[in-house]
């Protein structure tokens, strides 16, 4: 998330990237050497609440800014798909934003089992812009397209060579909704797949709104039991969000991925899970989308610029754990 990310009118729909200004503590990372390259395992477990459960999970991967002393500065999620130039990563821009972040601290990739994957480089994206939806104000085109420029090492190159990647409906409008899974999305679901009943992925998770506090038990990347499997930790997360979904179909976009559009359903309903990283961990969730533009997207927004504000959320968790340690070539 941007300090200063606008919303609209009164209600506070932000970018859902996690960020240094708000963490009070640093994280660790298991060593490489203690963590499966195979793809099996992942921090997910048995979350996502979805027949594709498994394909989702290693197709999703955990994007962080880490300072050149280990210090983890930001939490956010991207998802594998295969297009013209092989296998690409697609996430928000304002995640791989180049302007955005700290300069002594890279951008670095990592697969959903805490394996380092690479250094990635932006190969296309979109114009981030202020739109408005029945008088809501809203971020569209923020979207981006990635490749890793330089890898971890040998293990990781092949390992992603080998991911089958998510399927991706390239056209549809905006869309809006409202969580109905165990928990709401928070900073760090930035970049993650709106992923239908059907497989596909509708749209990419670029900002939301959450109320409400719960406290889950969530395995985290960033530290491992024996054999290298994730732990879990005590997280807290909103009951509830607000979720905004881009789809992907600007030219640039389905160019690089080369991706066909399919006809637009814009009356619709659609369910649809999120897999993402809130505070450096693994978390799912789901929700109910509906054109933003429509007459049951606009009473949502209505709806959440309307709700009291008392248990709303302003600042980020920080993370719960201490230091990183990674490598590239």
């Amino acid at each position: 998330m941007s300090r200063g990310a606008t919303a609209w009118k009164s209600t506070q729909i932000v970018p859902l990237t996690l960020v240094a200004f708000a963490l009070t503590s640093t994280v660790t990372w298991v060593s490489p050497k203690t963590v499966s390259a195979i793809g099996n395992r992942s921090c997910f477990g048995s979350r996502i609440d979805h027949v594709d459960a498994a394909k989702i999970a290693r197709n999703t991967v955990f994007i962080a800014g880490v300072r050149t002393d280990g210090t983890l500065i930001s939490s956010s999620t991207g998802f594998v798909v295969r297009g013209r130039h092989g296998v690409r990563i697609v996430t928000a821009f304002h995640v791989v934003d180049p302007d955005a972040g700290e300069s002594s601290s890279t951008l670095m990739v990592f697969f959903s089992d805490g394996a380092p994957l690479g250094v990635p480089r932006v190969v296309a994206a979109t114009a981030p812009r202020k739109t408005t939806v029945s008088s809501v104000e809203l971020t569209v085109d923020d979207l981006a397209v990635v490749e890793i420029a330089r890898f971890a090492g040998p293990a990781a190159l092949q390992r992603l060579s080998r991911l089958d990647g998510l399927q991706v409906d390239a056209s549809g409008p905006l869309m809006v909704g409202e969580t109905d899974g165990r928990t709401g999305v928070a900073w760090g679901y930035s970049g993650s797949a709106a992923v239908d009943q059907k497989g596909h992925v509708v749209g990419v998770l670029t900002s939301a709104d959450f109320r409400g506090r719960v406290s889950v038990n969530l395995a985290t990347i960033q530290e491992a039991k024996t054999g290298g499997r994730p732990i879990d930790v005590a997280t807290t997360l909103p009951d509830r969000s607000l979720v905004v979904v881009e789809p992907l179909q600007d030219p640039a976009i389905i160019d690089e991925l080369q991706l066909a559009r399919v006809p637009s359903e814009r009356r619709r309903t659609i369910k649809v899970v999120f897999a993402g990283f809130p505070s450096a961990s693994c978390a799912s969730t789901s929700a109910r989308l509906q054109p933003a533009a429509s007459p049951a997207g606009t009473e949502l927004l209505g709806k959440w610029e309307a709700m009291d504000k008392s248990d709303a959320w302003w600042i980020p968790p920080g993370f719960s754990i201490k230091t990183v340690s990674f490598s590239y070539r």
